[in-house]
């Protein structure tokens, strides 16, 4: 398995489940809304970066699944959307404006977890 396709998959995986701990933990801690915002948050940032590797995947590898213009088109919509769901759930009063940026958070923690591994890897 090739290095880009483990980083992939290990993000995948683990902010899946650093949406999930980040959610228990803050949930217990703090009061609903801000838990519920991190869930959010989480969930959308990851599903995001889900539809954005297949669309890329199919875009960018060989035979060419689908024209460029179409992903380009994909993402920008894919990012209106986002954008869309965050203003609506920031102006609503269902969530912690901070919980919601500490669950977008999680794939920064998931890229940051896998830049260690390779590294780790790597120096092995």
């Amino acid at each position: 398995m090739s290095a880009e396709r483990r980083i992939l998959n290990f993000v995948k995986h683990i902010s899946v489940a650093l949406c999930y701990l980040t959610t228990i933990f803050g949930g217990f801690n703090t009061s609903l809304p801000f838990g519920l915002g991190i869930l959010l948050g989480g969930l959308l940032v990851t599903v995001n970066f889900h539809f954005m590797c297949s669309s890329l995947e199919k875009a960018l590898s060989p035979p060419y699944q689908i024209n460029i213009g179409i992903a380009v088109a994909k993402h920008y919509l894919r990012f209106v959307l986002s954008v869309a769901v965050i203003s609506t759930l920031t102006i609503s009063s269902y969530i912690h404006p901070v919980g919601l940026v500490i669950g977008l958070s999680v794939i920064v923690a998931s890229f940051m977890l896998a830049a260690i591994r390779e590294s780790i890897r790597l120096f092995k």
